[in-house]
């Protein structure tokens, strides 16, 4: 549940200043290690003194002792390092820029480290291209999908991806390798742009408030 809110940080941060960026980037690291951090700590414990209540079923005032208490120790422990959190995450800004260029520039060497015809490598760069310049839309489709269903709306969830799935995309590869003579590299790429599709509908239900449900009134 920590790990998987994140995403909202995430998603939030995007088109904002360098800051806010790196503030979502320190909220997931702190998270992830502090999980980490938490699991190692307690399987460790109970190798030794084997806790019983874990074959319990857990109340809702456990489930708020048990989170208050991880987050402030993995606030009271991580603090100290966070200079190097900091660093992380402006590591992994310059790492999401540069990974694409990466692939794209490689696309055409990475088919020549298998021994196969030369119309089955130029066809796998196409493919490392089209995936390289796609990049961008499918994290951004898949953070919309993740932020949809951290907010509750499981209905619009299903329908995002399940509904675009069986609704478009599959449609949409019967109807090229069906009724057209388009190379298959063509209809990778119209595959692949159903992603765009996909972020215009993410972003209309985040920006209109979709994307989250009022549990209070409930």
């Amino acid at each position: 549940q920590n790990i998987g809110t994140c995403v909202t940080a995430l998603l939030s941060s995007i088109g904002g200043s360098k800051t806010a960026r790196r503030a979502s980037l320190i909220h997931l690291y702190f998270n992830l290690l502090g999980t980490l951090l938490f699991c190692v700590v307690f399987y460790s414990c109970n190798v030794f003194f084997h806790f019983s209540f874990l074959a319990q079923t857990a109340g809702a005032a456990d489930i708020a002792v048990i989170h208050s208490l991880f987050n402030i120790g993995c606030t009271l422990v991580l603090f100290p390092f966070s200079d190097v959190l900091v660093k992380l995450a402006v590591f992994s800004m310059v790492c999401c820029l540069v990974v694409g260029g990466v692939q794209f520039a490689l696309a055409g060497a990475i088919p020549r480290l298998y021994q196969t015809e030369p119309e089955i490598r130029e066809m796998a760069a196409q493919f490392i291209r089209i995936l390289a310049l796609c990049m961008p839309a499918v994290s951004f489709a898949n953070c919309c999908y993740y932020a949809l269903r951290a907010g509750g709306q499981m209905g619009i969830t299903f329908l995002y991806d399940c509904g675009m799935m069986w609704g478009v995309t599959v449609p949409l590869v019967y109807g090229l390798t069906r009724f057209t003579d388009l190379p298959i590299v063509q209809v990778y790429l119209a595959v692949q742009l159903v992603f765009f599709v996909k972020c215009a509908v993410g972003a209309v239900c985040l920006l209109r408030g979709r994307w989250a449900v009022n549990l209070a009134k409930k």
